[in-house]
């Protein structure tokens, strides 16, 4: 807990490593999501705004939890997967199809 090594925390906290991105970062998730609480990932982008972060790209899905079931919000992860890697690895976006 915080309380009892304030400073482990401090220092493991992915909150005050916002400003030293290394590449492009995608992020997906379902705002029900109950791991991963879309509060702690709204922290965590407000940190990259102040940081002036602009490879970040965030798609939240609505009423999704973790796992972001649904034949459409599936589709839509697996484009935004496959069109980030493809920019990442080969610098140019997925052939829509």
């Amino acid at each position: 807990k915080p309380a009892y090594n304030g400073n482990a925390y401090a220092r493991s906290s992915v909150l005050n490593s916002a400003g030293r991105l290394n590449g492009p970062l995608l992020i997906q998730h379902g705002t029900a999501d109950d791991n991963v609480h879309m509060a702690n990932t709204v922290q965590l982008l407000q940190q990259f705004i102040l940081a002036r972060e602009t490879r970040v790209q965030f798609y939240p899905y609505p009423r999704k939890t973790h796992s972001i079931r649904g034949l459409p919000q599936q589709r839509s992860v697996y484009a935004h997967m496959l069109e980030f890697w493809k920019s990442v690895f080969f610098g140019r976006p997925a052939v829509r199809g």
